[in-house]
């Protein structure tokens, strides 16, 4: 009953942006009209994206009370895999959903000098990003 239901509303969604279309087409519609219809579009996108959020967390959090129900010196025929899948899975969300960085804030990171510096038996050899490549070689050792 669930994919024909599924089936019924993606069909009546696709008639519907498709009549839309003819309508605007054939200038049956003011774009005045279309424009007040996307702005209701994206709200209701929000509205439909936190819901989708929440039910998918509860999905998780549901799946993964039933992967991982093993007790104590018994083995629930997972492994380690789906608890990775699960975490990668998890920090896409997550990094999906932090925002950019803008153009002031790289502009201070990329400010910030990097530097590395290497000692040797023979001296040293360093890098930064404002000096640039300086080596200082050892000259008193007599080898």
């Amino acid at each position: 009953m669930k994919p024909y239901i599924a089936s019924l509303l993606r069909h009546a969604f696709t008639a519907l942006a498709g009549l839309g279309g003819l309508l605007l087409s054939h200038n049956l519609l003011d774009p005045a009209d279309v424009a007040q219809v996307d702005a209701a579009g994206v709200s209701i996108g929000t509205a439909l994206g936190v819901v989708l959020t929440a039910v998918i967390g509860r999905l998780l959090l549901t799946l993964g009370g039933k992967m991982f129900t093993g007790a104590a010196g018994e083995s629930s025929g997972t492994s380690g895999v789906a608890l990775l899948f699960v975490l990668v899975g998890a920090s896409a969300v997550v990094m999906g959903c932090l925002p950019a960085c803008s153009t002031s804030q790289l502009a201070a990171a990329q400010s910030v000098p990097i530097s590395t510096t290497v000692h040797t038996k023979y001296g040293t050899a360093s890098y930064s990003t404002a000096g640039g490549l300086v080596l200082d070689v050892e000259t008193t050792s007599g080898k």
